[in-house]
């Protein structure tokens, strides 16, 4: 499961060739029980935005900090299937829209590929928590859980992880929950000089959200 974002070529038989092939992609994957997430698109429209609208994938619309609509979303009651929070969102600034030096920093950033990635991680943390849930079983606790927002054009709701996990939990019952694996409290022994490897981070908050980068 991750987050997909595709930029479409403007030559329409590239185009064409293109989304034939992505859409053969996720007939394989669903066939394998497999869940595809596709962002909807940062149009503000209810036109289909192709791969998202394609029956067998999962289409994330994006909202805002008051949990409504955002502003850039696309949306349409007959194919986005669940929301969330898509405005201001913390990512790091490796991106086309930005210059190499502000590629170390983390940014603020909108788009409903920011929305896509939370769905996509929701799933995710389902399936480890229980590894042979089906890919029907995952949806129907991911939409069953959303929170009502009151807005049909944005699926089943906004994304509930809480919600999610406990459906998830109740799907388990009481069959055994597979022990973690240890982890060896042990550092290895890279070389004879143990102060000669050092890792560090930094990082720093910049930016504020604009139009939708994603």
């Amino acid at each position: 499961m991750a987050p997909i974002f595709l930029p479409i070529p403007g030559d329409t038989r590239q185009a064409a060739c293109l989304i034939k092939a992505i859409l053969e992609a996720i007939d394989y994957a669903y066939a394998r029980n497999v869940m595809v997430v596709f962002a909807a698109g940062n149009d503000g429209s209810n036109a289909q935005h192709y791969p998202a609208y394609y029956s067998k994938a999962i289409a994330v619309a994006a909202t805002d900090n008051d949990g409504v609509a955002a502003s850039f979303t696309n949306f349409g009651r007959d194919w986005i299937d669940i929301a969330a929070p898509g405005v201001k969102i913390v990512s790091t600034g490796f991106s086309r829209y930005h210059s190499n030096a502000d590629s170390n920093q983390y940014k603020y950033k909108s788009g409903t590929s920011l929305a896509c990635a939370h769905v996509s991680g929701v799933l995710a943390l389902g399936k480890c928590l229980y590894p042979s849930a089906s890919a029907p079983e995952l949806k129907t606790c991911l939409f069953d859980t959303a929170k009502n927002i009151s807005n049909p054009d944005l699926g089943s709701g906004l994304v509930n992880p809480p919600g999610f996990l406990n459906c998830v939990l109740d799907l388990m019952g009481d069959g055994p929950t597979p022990a973690p694996t240890p982890v060896s409290s042990q550092a290895p022994d890279f070389d004879s000089n143990p102060g000669s490897h050092t890792t560090s981070f930094t990082g720093s908050f910049s930016g504020s959200p604009g139009s939708p980068n994603s």
